[in-house]
Formats: C-alpha cells, structure tokens, sequence
C-alpha cells in the first residue's frame, strides 16, 4: 500500500484514569465559575434594578411637581390674632390666609397684654 497523503482527524480515544480524573477536575472547576458569575451577574442585576427603582421614584415626584403645576415647600407661617378673636395662619411669602380657627384661652390673654397664668 503506498501513502497518498496524511492528515490529522478529530478521533475519539479512551482516556487514562489520570486523564479522567483531570478532566473530571477541570470540568469541576468550570462549573463553580459559572455559579460565581451567575451570582455576580445576579448581584449585578439587583443593583442595576435598585438603581432603576430609585430614579422611578424621582421621576413620580418630578412628574406630580409638573402635573400639579407646584410643589410642597417649607414655608414660614405666622399664627395672627385677629380683632375677632381668630386666629389666622398667614403665609409669610404671600400673606394668604390658609387657615383660620377660634382662638385658645391663653392665645386670647396676649389680646389684652395679660401675662398667661402658669399652671
């Protein structure tokens, strides 16, 4: 018989028991790198998510803000006693009167400059 031509073919052939057991190591090993990246990309995600839910929360104020044309600001509000004997709540920024309510018995004693009694 007379070689036309040599080649190299991808054959199956048993393996060692040293080379077994190495495969089998290795095979090991590649597994445990995929349940560390899966719990990497896993801790990844969640925090992508968290990082997603805060800015949705933002954007629901922001969107209230825009919807409502206004927004909640601390105010300054000075509590009046009127010559009826009301008190009335006044804006400091615009003067509106937001709310108005009988006045207490010792809010009525500064009314006639009488010094409240201590109990």
């Amino acid at each position: 018989m007379i070689i036309l031509e040599t080649e190299i073919q991808k054959l199956s052939c048993p393996l060692t028991n040293e080379e077994l057991i190495t495969a089998g190591n290795e095979l090991s090993k590649t597994i445990n790198k995929i349940k560390e990246e899966k719990e990497t990309q896993k801790a990844a995600k969640s925090a992508m998510k968290a990082v997603i839910d805060e800015l949705s929360k933002v954007m629901a104020v922001q969107a209230e803000i825009v919807r409502n044309k206004a927004e909640v600001r601390p105010i300054d509000v000075k509590h009046m006693l009127n010559d009826s004997g009301m008190v009335e709540y006044v804006r400091s920024d615009t003067g509106e009167i937001i709310e108005t309510r009988k006045a207490k018995p010792g809010e009525l004693q500064n009314k006639m400059d009488i010094p409240p009694t201590e109990k």
